[in-house]
């Protein structure tokens, strides 16, 4: 019993924190869309598909996003987590509304695996990106519980985001899931922008390379060594 309440102690001192507080409503608005986009992309693409093609759309997503984790990384590393995420969820948003108008007009299945593909190349590196934030912005005992929220938070997103995603494109329709997802998105990358800036990173010093674990980051940030 005391441990629980000495975990909720440690919560309401983080969220009482007004910056802290405004980083948690942010990390539900990063992750929550994680646990989302794959039904969302299977549903989309069954609209006027074969399970088949659904199928594919996911796996060109999740194929995107691996191959370019690595560079969205560095790139936040350098020029700045919300910079990055800005020019990113453009060209995401623009990615998934062609998906959806593509299965709105059963277009062929080339053109909605691409469409997801392109979405997954570009997709906003807001996961790797908040526990960097959470890093720089608590400090001391506090960081511990911020990663514990965090964790937790990400959990909780692929719990419930697949029930939120069905629940739209069945209840209402699959558009309702895509807009809902883009608008977290949206939201996350604004609250973050004021608090994210290009390197040093948190616990590098300028001309030095950090060593985690023995290995050093070299040139790569956290951001980058995060999508590795």
């Amino acid at each position: 019993m005391s441990v629980v309440s000495d975990a909720a102690g440690s919560y309401r001192r983080l969220l009482a924190v007004p910056a802290l507080r405004g980083l948690a409503m942010a990390d539900v608005c990063a992750r929550l869309p994680q646990g989302m986009v794959s039904i969302t992309l299977l549903l989309v693409a069954a609209t006027h598909a074969s399970m088949t093609t659904a199928g594919l759309v996911v796996a060109g997503y999740t194929f995107g996003q691996a191959v370019t984790g690595p560079l969205r990384g560095r790139l936040a590393d350098r020029h700045g987590l919300g910079r990055v995420c800005a020019a990113c969820g453009a060209g995401y948003a623009l990615a998934l509304l062609c998906l959806l108008a593509g299965s709105l007009a059963a277009a062929p299945a080339g053109l909605l695996i691409g469409a997801a593909a392109v979405a997954g190349l570009v997709v906003p590196p807001l996961s790797p990106g908040m526990r960097s934030l959470w890093s720089a912005n608590a400090a001391g005992a506090l960081r511990q519980t911020a990663f514990a929220l965090d964790a937790a938070v990400f959990d909780l997103a692929y719990l419930t985001g697949p029930v939120v995603a069905s629940s739209l494109a069945a209840g209402v329709a699959p558009a309702a899931a895509v807009a809902v997802l883009l608008a977290l998105t949206g939201v996350a990358i604004v609250m973050i922008g004021p608090r994210s800036r290009p390197g040093p990173w948190p616990g590098q010093r300028t001309g030095t390379r950090r060593a985690v674990g023995g290995r050093p980051w070299g040139r790569c940030g956290p951001l980058a060594c995060a999508g590795c």
